[in-house]
């Protein structure tokens, strides 16, 4: 979410066939005042265009649309052979300096989805905020009872285990993005995300714990490489050598600066006392976007966010 970039994604909820190669797309925008209008007929749009190549084994596939005009409202929609998505809908961030008088935005974190529904998700489409801010734990690793645990619905025998495999990882942001006030929440909302641990394991730090020989995990990498896939990281942040950007720093004019921190990739935010992480996220307010970050050490920045999970979008 800046002034004049997104990115949006089509997830594994429109099942386009194996073999689908291009992907097209269309935005259409409007000023905060009026004007303009969503796609509504297919591909039909202000703008159009195609993404070519495979899909992912987790049938996903991004495109990053450049020259946006900020402090605007958007629209997208995504369509594969005879598959075609919900529209959805975003917003630029103001120009970076320009005069802003208020913004508003909603936090959310640890949605454990056989905890229960997220039915505080409809009350935020409903309050529109700016954006939404997801701190964290947008999965979770530990195994889930056949029955889906508190939702009492059955859930698909790969996601039962602990999460090990690419297959798993895949699965699991698979099942977050079947709910449907999720599936909502990212088609109308722009959301900045960054992790905070259950992404992978619980506490986790660096590249802890390692695979038998040192170096990264198998199944760490697995699980950067399916929230890379599921989730719309700008360019920036792709998914190289086991590991994403998940740090970034985020400008809404001249009134607020969101510095998103990555605690669980460096082993440099693990503190003494008891080897908790440090939380280091922050929100500055009439902050200059050039002011340095203070923190553990932790790289500053933000990471981008949400795309269409499922025939719904997301956007970032």
């Amino acid at each position: 979410m800046t002034p004049n970039q997104t990115a949006w994604c089509c997830g594994p909820g429109s099942r386009p066939a194996r073999s689908t190669r291009t992907m097209g797309w269309a935005v259409a925008g409007k000023s905060r005042s009026g004007g303009g209008s969503p796609p509504t007929n297919g591909c039909a749009g202000s703008s159009q265009g195609a993404s070519r190549g495979p899909t992912t084994p987790g049938r996903t596939r991004c495109t990053w649309r450049r020259g946006l005009r900020p402090g605007r409202e958007y629209w997208y929609q995504f369509e594969a052979g005879s598959h075609v998505s919900l529209v959805g809908r975003t917003r630029t961030a103001p120009a970076r300096g320009s005069a802003v008088s208020s913004l508003t935005f909603a936090s959310i974190s640890c949605q454990a989805y056989d905890h229960g529904y997220f039915t505080s998700f409809p009350h935020i489409v409903v309050d529109d905020p700016d954006f939404v801010m997801h701190l964290g734990d947008y999965i979770y690793e530990y195994a889930i009872t056949p029955n889906g645990g508190l939702r009492n619905q059955p859930v698909p025998e790969v996601v039962q285990p602990r999460p090990q495999t690419l297959r798993q990882w895949r699965a699991r942001h698979a099942l977050a993005k079947s709910d449907p006030d999720q599936q909502a929440l990212h088609q109308q909302i722009p959301m900045v995300l960054t992790w905070d641990d259950h992404e992978y394991l619980n506490d986790y730090a660096g590249t802890a714990p390692t695979a038998a020989g040192g170096g990264r995990s198998p199944s760490r990498s697995a699980a950067y490489r399916a929230d890379w896939e599921h989730q719309p990281l700008r360019s920036v942040a792709r998914f190289k050598q086991g590991e994403i950007r998940l740090y970034r720093r985020l400008a809404f004019g001249d009134l607020l600066q969101v510095d998103m921190i990555d605690v669980a990739s460096s082993a440099r935010c693990r503190r003494a006392d008891g080897g908790r992480r440090r939380r280091a996220r922050r929100v500055n307010r009439r902050s200059p976007c050039s002011a340095p970050l203070r923190s553990s050490g932790c790289t500053p920045g933000s990471a981008p966010p949400v795309r269409p999970g499922t025939p719904s979008a997301t956007t970032r």
